[in-house]
């Protein structure tokens, strides 16, 4: 199914621009021929690549405000489409055609399932049926905007440390293939036994000028082959399992998860979602198969009449106070507070870790870079001290 633009007149002469889904353009001119409308000039609404959260994002905030002004969902995508450009447009204009064909808005928002995640359409469609669809709007702008900015925050506080490391790199590999080979010849005249680190040097220039393409091969290669083995359930999800229990990194990296679901399940218990209907939909939110295989045993088990926190305490994987918290939650009454108050807590914490693992990563690479530096000084000067001392002593 394809969207067009379409422009069409009618018997009168009249003009008719708009937009419409079909599988054809010929589909499209007969559907219009039925409607008395002479299709002119269509076109189809293309869109270049995914559509980003971006995007998403800035819809929902146009939305928002037109709905707040006592606009309807129709009329709001139909300004939000003359309004908006690119991919943004493309999203409206899909959307109100969905609308048009009898849809209902988280129906049509649900058309879209490599745009829309099912925690919007689950927000959507609870505030249709309670008739506060500008307060679910609302709510799932709120959710997109949190995990955008917590994305964000987290580039930017790996991007100096990879950022470092990649400059280290490429010096040290300048170094070793440019500057050390213009000395060997000047050492190996020197006529007297080099030492050992100045011969290693040597031999790790020579050895990276002679098979550097062989060593670039031997670094991608396991990208390649984590590449490879992620197409296969099993192997991926082992490889999920062993990233949350990477030292340092394993624990940020699960409680960033966690966080990411608590805020989901937050949004979705406070708009009376049912809790087993909630973990199903925030399932996909995690983002890793392994949490999400370990949520499902969760919810198997709290279908069985379990309590929430009673099943996420058995869970070696979990983490204590995870269970903990929301067995407080349980006991008040107040569990969708208490999913709000993990999210950001876990939220602080893996923040936290992150700047202060950046800032040991920081004065560790570049000390290394320093220490390689004083290796090449002293390999290469050494020996041309030593002849010097002993040309002097003459």
């Amino acid at each position: 199914m394809k969207l067009f633009s379409y422009l069409a007149i009618d018997e009168q002469g009249r003009e008719h621009a708009g937009t419409r889904q079909a599988l054809t353009k010929d589909e499209l001119t007969g559907n219009l021929l039925h409607e008395g409308l002479l299709l002119r000039h269509a076109r189809v609404c293309r869109r270049n690549r995914a559509i980003g959260p971006r995007n998403v994002e800035a819809l929902m905030i146009q939305l928002e405000l037109l709905l707040r002004a006592n606009i309807s969902v129709v009329d709001a995508l139909k300004l939000a489409s003359r309004t908006s450009t690119g991919d943004c447009r493309w999203l409206a204009l899909t959307l109100l055609e969905r609308i048009r064909a009898g849809d209902r808005f988280s129906d049509a928002i649900a058309f879209l399932p490599d745009v829309f995640d099912p925690l919007g359409v689950a927000l959507l469609s609870v505030g249709e049926k309670s008739g506060e669809v500008r307060v679910a709007v609302e709510n799932f702008r709120r959710q997109l905007q949190w995990q955008r900015s917590r994305r964000s925050r987290l580039r930017r506080i790996l991007l100096y440390p990879l950022t470092v490391s990649t400059v280290l790199i490429l010096v040290v590999t300048f170094l070793l293939v440019y500057v050390v080979p213009s000395f060997g010849d000047l050492l190996s005249g020197l006529g007297q036994d080099l030492p050992s680190h100045t011969r290693a040097l040597l031999w790790l220039s020579s050895a990276i000028s002679r098979m550097g393409w062989w060593l670039l091969g031997l670094l991608v290669l396991p990208w390649l082959l984590l590449t490879f083995f992620s197409r296969f359930t099993k192997s991926r999800m082992y490889l999920r399992r062993c990233q949350l229990v990477l030292p340092l990194l394993g624990n940020v990296i699960l409680r960033v998860r966690l966080a990411r679901y608590s805020r989901a399940m937050a949004e979705l218990t406070a708009s009376n979602i049912d809790l087993l209907e909630a973990m199903k939909i925030s399932g996909p939110v995690l983002e890793c198969e392994y949490l999400e295989r370990i949520m499902e045993s969760v919810q198997a088990r709290v279908l069985d009449g379990e309590s929430l926190s009673s099943a996420v305490l058995d869970c070696p994987m979990l983490p204590e106070d995870y269970g903990r918290l929301l067995a407080l939650g349980e006991a008040s009454g107040q569990l969708p507070e208490m999913f709000s108050q993990v999210s950001d807590l876990y939220d602080s914490a893996s923040s936290t870790q992150l700047a202060v693992i950046e800032g040991a990563a920081s004065p560790v690479l570049m000390s290394l870079l320093g220490g390689f530096l004083m290796w090449i000084v002293l390999a290469v000067l050494g020996p041309i001290y030593d002849v010097l001392s002993v040309a002097g002593s003459f």
